[in-house]
């Protein structure tokens, strides 16, 4: 995968300032965020699937390859985990976020949350003509759909969800939506339940729209999402009951090891043994550590404990 480096705005030649203006002019030179540049690219990159989740992230590497020094990086990768789409592991180690079946159902309830009262206010300021449009763009849809179908009902339902938000005209609400819909970009690689149950749910809410019903289109956008939420979940308690509720080593027991040729890395599955700590010596039946072992007190040591002053 190629990355092209980010471009920086080179600044140009300072003009002279005169003695008279002197005091009252700064001449601070306004400069694009080289962080902010960084934070978007690698954001797009994971929200579009470019980075996937359980990627290793190798910073020096992934620095070069997008033409910038370490710390501009550095910061954008910190951005990036405090949003939730990137995971810090011990030894430095960066990995995309891959997010647990209980996880992606958490981050459902806190869309039950919200999603309702996006569709609430924004069915006092939707028109016909839109609705007439997010209708339309649902037809094209069966119930049973190919794979090509569905990459594109993926995109057509993060349209018309994200739509509601903007017509609630919410900044806050806008803010806190577009945390959750990162983190599901970064997770998402199908569709929770068959369109044959989502189809109809969307249907009720451009309806309820339609005839720009507060009340009709909060219950109908909380049904459609709370249906989601409990498929999620439902199929994050049998998978845990089926390895026996061990933890889920999301990221970490999912990462990777091999240089790709940028700075990510290859896809690689780790298991539960490479993150256990090292067992001590075996004792013997006289419960003394094995001549010649670390534990051993009389063992030689190539380099002293303690160095003299």
């Amino acid at each position: 995968m190629k990355i092209d480096p980010v471009n920086r705005k080179a600044a140009g030649p300072t003009k002279a300032v005169s003695s008279s203006r002197s005091q009252n002019t700064s001449l601070v030179i306004e400069h694009d965020n080289l962080d902010d540049k960084i934070y978007h690219r690698l954001k797009t990159m994971i929200t579009e699937g470019d980075l996937e989740p359980g990627r290793r992230i190798l910073q020096e590497q992934l620095a070069r390859d997008m033409g910038v020094s370490r710390t501009p990086l550095v910061n954008a990768l910190k951005r990036l985990a405090q949003e939730g789409l990137l995971q810090w592991l011990p030894r430095r180690a960066i990995y995309v976020k891959r997010f647990t079946p209980r996880e992606v159902a958490q981050i459902f309830e806190v869309r039950e949350g919200l999603e309702p009262m996006a569709a609430r206010m924004a069915a006092g300021r939707i028109d016909p003509g839109e609705v007439d449009e997010l209708e339309e763009m649902f037809k094209e849809f069966t119930e049973d759909p190919t794979p090509a179908e569905v990459r594109r009902y993926l995109q057509a339902d993060r349209h018309f969800h994200w739509r509601l938000v903007e017509l609630a005209e919410n900044p806050y609400l806008a803010a806190a939506m577009e945390a959750v819909n990162m983190m599901i970009s970064a997770y998402q690689v199908g569709i929770p339940r068959s369109l044959a149950e989502s189809l109809p749910e969307h249907r009720a809410v451009l309806h309820a729209l339609r005839k720009q019903d507060p009340e009709a289109s909060e219950q109908a956008m909380r049904v459609h999402i709370r249906r989601s939420r409990e498929k999620l979940k439902k199929d994050a308690e049998l998978k845990e009951a089926a390895i026996g509720a061990k933890p889920d080593l999301s990221g970490a027991a999912r990462g990777q090891r091999s240089d790709s040729g940028h700075g990510i890395s290859e896809p690689h599955r780790v298991s539960e043994m490479d993150y256990r700590p090292r067992p001590s010596a075996s004792r013997n039946s006289a419960g003394k550590a094995p001549r010649g072992s670390f534990d051993d007190p009389k063992r030689k040591r190539t380099t002293p404990l303690h160095r003299k002053p």
